[in-house]
């Protein structure tokens, strides 16, 4: 696929969150001095300088030039005017099974630390953000808008959801197992016993918002619907769209979720970390 360059002058990005997703060894911006900083540690964006660089301020005058490929970034803090933000597993999570609640799932605050947060945090891989800002100007052109449910997500959130979706899966296997096109459908489909593409910020669930009623488009599902009829197999004309522009844009869908796009190309490291 044909690599695309990206350029700032299309939003603003100073005094955006970031967090290193690795430890690294930086010099000081215009010194000769090294530092090390720690996976997670929170930083300003001062000014992104190219497509490769930003300058990120982690307090205390220390200032460096980060390759971007090592940071999320608060996308709440550069996409604001039209896109909508429901991240749900940070107020009250959508997660069933063909329309039947998940004891200890649904309805559940997963991310606390973002819920009480004076402002809405909504971590993604900085090169990922970039495409979907391109895809958000694509919708926009449509008279769409982009409505994001959840971004990167800690491993301990991915764990628990298998965990508890586990215990009630047999209940449910006549909603879970079944064969598509020569695929055996089950629960690893919509959750990962292991590493998601979620925990390494890479990972959007979303969906669109028609901006002249203010209304979503109808899927062939809702939202974090654990069922087949999620499957990209059932997508309506609404989903189709939407995928469209995400793959146009670099983003891999799911087999398992019409919702769910991925930026396969910035993955560096799982995470297992609560924003705040």
């Amino acid at each position: 696929m044909r690599k695309i360059h990206y350029r700032h002058k299309y939003f603003e990005c100073k005094n955006a969150s970031v967090w290193l997703v690795t430890d690294i060894k930086c010099r000081l911006y215009n010194t000769n001095q090294y530092v090390n900083l720690n996976k997670y540690s929170e930083g300003k964006i001062i000014k992104d300088i190219s497509y490769k660089y930003a300058i990120i301020n982690f307090g205390e005058e220390k200032i460096f030039k980060i390759n971007k490929k090592y940071l999320l970034i608060n996308l709440s803090d550069i996409m604001q005017k039209e896109v909508i933000y429901s991240i749900s597993n940070a107020k009250s999570a959508l997660y069933n099974i063909n329309g039947n609640n998940i004891p200890e799932v649904t309805g559940m605050i997963l991310y606390p630390e973002m819920n009480n947060s004076t402002k809405i945090k909504v971590p993604l891989m900085y090169r990922t953000a970039e495409k979907l800002f391109r895809a958000e100007n694509d919708f926009l052109k449509q008279g769409l808008t982009i409505k994001i449910y959840d971004t990167y997500r800690p491993y301990t959130i991915t764990k628990y959801l298998y965990e508890k979706t586990l215990k009630i899966a047999d209940k449910y296997s006549e909603f879970l197992n079944k064969e598509i096109n020569g695929f055996e459908y089950s629960q690893k489909w919509f959750l990962a016993e292991n590493y998601s593409s979620h925990n390494y910020g890479v990972a959007i669930d979303m969906t669109l918002v028609d901006l002249k009623n203010n209304e979503e488009l109808k899927m062939q599902t809702n939202m974090h619907n654990l069922s087949v009829y999620s499957v990209i197999e059932y997508n309506n004309e609404n989903s189709n769209k939407l995928a469209k522009i995400m793959k146009k844009n670099e983003f891999s869908p799911l087999k398992s979720e019409w919702w769910h796009f991925q930026d396969n190309s910035a993955k560096i490291t799982p995470m297992d970390f609560f924003v705040k």
